[in-house]
């Protein structure tokens, strides 16, 4: 799952992501590096991004609510013991190609 987010008061909300996209992977395209597109205006932005790894449509979390999929978010923005914030993520998209890596973790 991958959610494009424009707005603090809507991060990590999904149902209210600028842009949402379920990406189907072979199997061998988990195991390296890609590449994958999203048309958006200029602005400011943060990414989310998590393996549904048993395709239930939800990040799943323990019962602590800390996450038991892998994920990632745009900065690499990685909190000990709390969500990442908008703050943390955004980044401003002001170019005809931004590019944003993602490590998923």
């Amino acid at each position: 799952m991958l959610a494009v987010y424009d707005d603090e008061s809507h991060f990590m909300n999904i149902e209210q992501a600028v842009v949402k996209e379920v990406i189907d992977l072979a199997p061998a395209d988990c195991a390296s590096t890609m590449l994958y597109r999203v048309a958006i205006p200029y602005g400011q932005y943060a990414v989310v991004v998590y393996h549904d790894a048993n395709s239930n449509g939800i990040h799943d979390k323990n019962m602590f609510g800390a996450p038991t999929e892998t994920w990632g978010v745009s900065n690499n923005a990685r909190p000990l013991l709390r969500a990442p914030q908008f703050r943390e993520c955004v980044f401003t998209h002001a170019a005809s190609r931004t590019s944003v890596t993602i490590e998923i973790q």
